[in-house]
């Protein structure tokens, strides 16, 4: 037993990311999982989740029905793979509606109301949107783990810039953020 665990915390792949000056490999990583992406959207923005939310819902819209997987194997099939012949299983329930109600799960999280008993608080990140590179930094530590590429902390910049209010700033770069390629692919 002591070989395989060995073995495992050893392989390179599970070391990757052990080094956060290593460049990227850009066929590496997976689709956050539509049930994973809304827990880890809903516990960065400080959510207040009741037992009677319909967070379900939403994962449903993302293709997760997370109580019902389709098949015994789960929600998509372990040998899913691109046009380019890449692994890619997450993939599987993801299409044009599912990108774009992923924008839009992210814009009424941020903008509006997710359900009647489930709320976000922007507060902790309001301390931030005087200071517009910290704001950023922060983001790039809650959500991409401080590896957030150059140009999306310029895109995040741009649309905070766009803003007149604390409020607006902070939804404006949130924005950008969560629905950018960069946090959609877990590297």
């Amino acid at each position: 037993m002591k070989a395989v665990l060995t073995a495992i915390l050893t392989d390179p792949e599970a070391r990757a990311g052990d080094d956060p000056n290593a460049a990227t490999n850009p066929s590496f990583g997976h689709l956050r999982e539509p049930v994973l992406f809304l827990a880890n959207i809903l516990r960065g923005l400080n959510a207040t989740v009741t037992a009677s939310n319909a967070i379900n819902k939403d994962a449903n819209l993302l293709g997760q029905d997370l109580f019902e997987p389709p098949t015994v194997f789960s929600y998509f099939s372990p040998l899913y793979q691109l046009e380019s012949g890449q692994p890619a299983p997450e993939f599987q329930i993801y299409s044009t509606q599912t990108a774009s109600s992923r924008a839009n799960v992210v814009n009424t999280a941020l903008f509006g109301k997710l359900d009647s008993t489930t709320t976000v608080s922007l507060t902790p990140w309001l301390q931030y949107a005087g200071d517009i590179s910290s704001l950023v930094d922060a983001i790039s530590q809650t959500f991409l783990h401080h590896a957030m590429p150059a140009s999306l902390q310029q895109a995040v910049t741009t649309a905070a810039e766009g803003a007149t209010t604390p409020l607006g700033i902070v939804q404006n770069a949130l924005y950008v953020a969560l629905t950018s390629n960069e946090y959609q692919i877990v590297q």
